[in-house]
């Protein structure tokens, strides 16, 4: 039997509630034996030919693979026969209440003699190694589809990079000649602009000299002179009038 940790104890000593851990494995008894119960096994007549396990290899073994086989689930009895017209093992009671008219049964331990070297061992063990092999060559499959999807990602983030420098490259020029340009038209326009406003000067003096003139008449000079001022005035006014004309046909004229 074994403990909560796993540690094999030896089955007879076990029953004289005696705690030794056990050094082999004897499947056919199916206990633990210590140095000195697996001596009396090998010399006692009934057990002498038993095989024995290292109860360290043994330990390795699965289990719940193993257990399962040990005694039959029904009739709590341990698996002796073989049935070969329905390929499986049974218990005594199996054979009298299920296999009674069977024929051809033989001692389960005949059948696995030579089990380890038989074709079922290597059937069972070929076809898990076909399904491992699947499964690695679909994992194998699926790593490609990440170093690929990988390799793309890092290929796209490097092209959208060299676009975005490239796009930046040219939106720097295409700034600075939009820059340069503004810059020239406004330095254009202004020189313009500062030009009309000195011509409209140039006008408006004109005018506020005949303003003022024809004020100064008005206050101090004679009827004829006033008349005469009045007449030169509108000849002034005639040909300003024209010169106005011609100058605003040459600018634009913005309205706020």
């Amino acid at each position: 039997m074994t403990t909560e940790t796993q540690e094999i104890i030896c089955g007879p000593c076990d029953i004289r509630e005696i705690a030794k851990p056990a050094v082999v494995w004897c499947p056919t008894c199916d206990e633990g034996l210590c140095d000195e119960c697996c001596g009396h096994h090998r010399a006692a007549k009934a057990t002498r030919g038993h095989q024995f396990i290292d109860s360290d290899h043994y330990k390795e073994m699965p289990r719940k693979m193993i257990e399962e086989f040990n005694k039959c689930s029904e009739h709590d009895e341990k698996y002796e026969l073989f049935c070969p017209n329905h390929e499986t093992h049974c218990c005594v009671q199996c054979v009298k209440e299920k296999h009674a008219k069977c024929t051809g049964i033989t001692l389960l331990n005949k059948v696995i003699e030579n089990i380890k070297s038989s074709a079922m061992v290597s059937t069972i063990t070929q076809k898990i190694e076909k399904r491992m092999e699947r499964l690695t060559k679909l994992t194998k499959n699926r790593m490609e589809n990440i170093n690929r999807i990988n390799k793309q990602s890092s290929e796209l983030c490097t092209d959208f990079r060299r676009m975005r420098e490239e796009m930046d490259l040219m939106l720097d020029e295409f700034e600075k000649g939009l820059n340069d340009q503004t810059i020239s038209v406004k330095n254009t326009q202004s020189s313009i602009v500062n030009n009309t406003i000195a011509q409209i000067g140039a006008h408006e003096s004109i005018y506020k000299e005949m303003h003022s003139a024809l004020l100064k008449v008005l206050a101090y000079g004679s009827n004829f002179q006033v008349y005469s001022a009045i007449k030169k005035t509108e000849e002034k006014l005639i040909n300003e009038d024209k010169e106005i004309e011609l100058f605003l046909k040459t600018i634009m004229v913005y309205k706020k």
